[in-house]
């Protein structure tokens, strides 16, 4: 999908890929709850982020319209740009 919205001519595209995506849900996911406990154990690119945490660095992105391609990993999400 994101080799497919590259190829696009767009003038500027934001991609965020975050890890395990906290947030409220409307069911029970066992998994995600196992994972949520074992967080402190991976890495900071895989640590969960808050789908709120996303929302607004994207929302960020899109004010700051700057031109190009910026792919957005997890451990950036919410991390002020310098």
């Amino acid at each position: 999908m994101e080799s497919a919205i590259l190829a696009m001519p767009y003038r500027s595209v934001t991609i965020a890929r975050p890890s395990l995506l906290l947030g409220s849900r409307a069911e029970y996911r066992l998994g995600e709850q196992i994972a949520k406990r074992l967080a402190f154990l991976a890495p900071r690119r895989y640590k969960p982020v808050h789908a709120d945490a996303v929302a607004a660095t994207l929302v960020s992105a899109a004010k700051d319209d700057v031109p190009g391609r910026r792919i957005i990993e997890s451990k950036d999400i919410g991390v002020a740009a310098p």
